[in-house]
């Protein structure tokens, strides 16, 4: 029996695989995969599926971030009140965060 030497990395659309790319892209990032000198060869390993799970996992993400951006003013209501530019400016970043997951879920 002779073992075959060409073999391909199998290709996945699973949960876990969806999520070690996407953990992997977000926190390495392509900075850090200049300087440790390596590929996200995770994405070329996902199929449709799992790349089309990668971006809802993502516009999840982002969608997460803009509530907990929209709840934010109103845990310290007592400094909000003496600055109400700054509430302003985090109710308008989370309304565009909010913005972007929903654009990025739709187009998934």
């Amino acid at each position: 029996m002779k073992r075959k030497k060409n073999k391909k990395k199998q290709k996945s659309s699973s949960w876990g695989g969806v999520l070690k790319s996407y953990l992997k892209e977000f926190l390495l990032g392509n900075n850090m995969l200049d300087v440790y000198d390596c590929d996200l060869e995770d994405d070329e390993n996902l199929t449709k599926e799992g790349k089309r799970k990668k971006n809802l996992l993502g516009a999840a993400a982002w969608i997460l971030a803009g509530l907990y951006l929209g709840v934010l003013p109103f845990r310290n209501w007592e400094n909000g009140i003496e600055h109400p530019i700054v509430i302003v400016i985090i109710e308008s970043m989370a309304v565009g965060t909010l913005i972007l997951g929903v654009l990025k879920l739709k187009k998934a």
